[in-house]
């Protein structure tokens, strides 16, 4: 009986594309052909050929998803849905109720060492969110040295691999034992650091950044993988860097200026606060409209941040 079920906005917040009925306020949230399709009332027919087109179309169902995405952080979002009523209470006041008090917008972030003038003021640092695997460690090391002992046939195809789910470059019937490699215990443990990578970690710590390493554990091994991933960073980094790790499945609700990952794209059910800086991979060569760190060695000017005194 809801005008407009709140179940329409949730599928859209996750891109999924939708069929409803057109109906009540169902008009309000998705334009026929664009997020989904609207179809007659009580027409199983129309309901049964609106399916099966999304069945038969990947594309067309990514798209779909991607509209509605859109439309959800344009239309329902906190931010629009607060924008909504702040006017709809402003033109409701009566005329002898004082002007709205302006809303101050956050400030920009400005990275430590950069001074800006349109203030005076010191700008409060914001965290830089570090990814983990394939960032600062070598995940692809750890795994083509397991995977390699059990298939030395398949060098080539690890070291060219161009998908970022690692079992997604296998044939399938290889892909349920890639997961079983990614498993075994102490394969997180042991990952070695990239090159360059701990020691840009601790010189940013070093120079005021607030940096923060999120990763997030493989879902077929969430638990051993967590508690890993805490032993590497204490092993390598020091105990005092386990404050400063965060595990996410969900890296968009994590608060930060710049988020450095490898993945092409992040996604999440929130709209994130962070930019993300893609840390260069092959699986992500297709991503250019994103700033883009080629190494360790040039972290400051993906942050902004004036090289240090020698």
């Amino acid at each position: 009986n809801e005008v407009l079920p709140l179940v329409i906005s949730e599928a859209q917040a996750f891109r999924r594309p939708l069929v409803a009925s057109n109906i009540d306020g169902l008009p309000e949230a998705i334009k026929d052909g664009e997020e989904g399709f609207l179809i007659p009332p009580e027409d199983p027919q129309a309901l049964c050929d609106a399916v099966h087109k999304l069945y038969l179309s990947e594309e067309l169902r990514v798209a779909m998803g991607e509209k509605g995405r859109e439309r959800v952080v344009k239309q329902f979002s906190h931010a629009a849905m607060t924008k909504t009523y702040m006017q709809l209470i402003d033109k409701m006041a009566p005329p002898e109720a004082p002007p709205p008090v302006a809303v101050q917008e956050p400030a920009a972030y400005t990275p430590p060492g950069v001074h800006t003038t349109s203030s005076p003021e010191p700008t409060p640092t914001e965290p830089v969110l570090v990814d983990m695997d394939m960032v600062i460690t070598d995940w692809d090391g750890a795994f083509r040295e397991r995977w390699l002992a059990r298939h030395p046939e398949d060098e080539e195809l690890i070291k060219g691999r161009t998908k970022f789910e690692i079992e997604r470059n296998f044939p399938m019937e290889k892909r349920e034992e890639v997961l079983e490699v990614i498993k075994e215990p102490g394969f997180y443990r042991t990952m070695k650091p990239f090159p360059g990578a701990l020691e840009a970690l601790q010189e940013m710590v070093d120079e005021g950044v607030d940096v923060r390493i999120v990763s997030a554990p493989h879902s077929k091994s969430a638990g051993a993988c967590a508690a890993e991933k805490f032993d590497w960073v204490e092993h390598h980094l020091g105990a005092a860097w386990l404050d400063r790790l965060i595990l996410a499945r969900d890296k968009t609700h994590v608060m930060g200026c710049l988020l450095i990952d490898d993945k092409p794209v992040v996604r999440g059910s929130s709209t994130p606060a962070w930019e993300h800086v893609v840390y260069d991979q092959p699986w992500n060569q297709h991503v250019t409209a994103k700033k883009r760190i080629m190494g360790w060695a040039n972290w400051r000017d993906v942050i902004g941040l004036a090289p240090a005194d020698p």
